[in-house]
């Protein structure tokens, strides 16, 4: 997929997209997995993990804040 492509090559390219919030929560709403590439700071967003994780719904029973 071409979208995903380009958000990896651009959160690889620049460290300090990763750490953009509203550039990562955009990237995981379309590509949930995205978030894997992202700031540790965001990894602990709890708005950023459930949109990343929205397909999944099983797998939010196990998240803790």
């Amino acid at each position: 997929t071409e979208g995903l492509t380009d958000y990896l090559r651009a959160l690889d390219a620049d460290d300090s997209l990763k750490a953009d919030r509203e550039v990562v929560l955009e990237a995981v709403k379309t590509y949930g997995y995205v978030l894997e590439f992202a700031d540790e700071s965001l990894k602990a967003d709890r708005e950023v993990v459930l949109e990343a994780t929205k397909p999944f719904p099983l797998p939010k029973i196990f998240l803790i804040w």
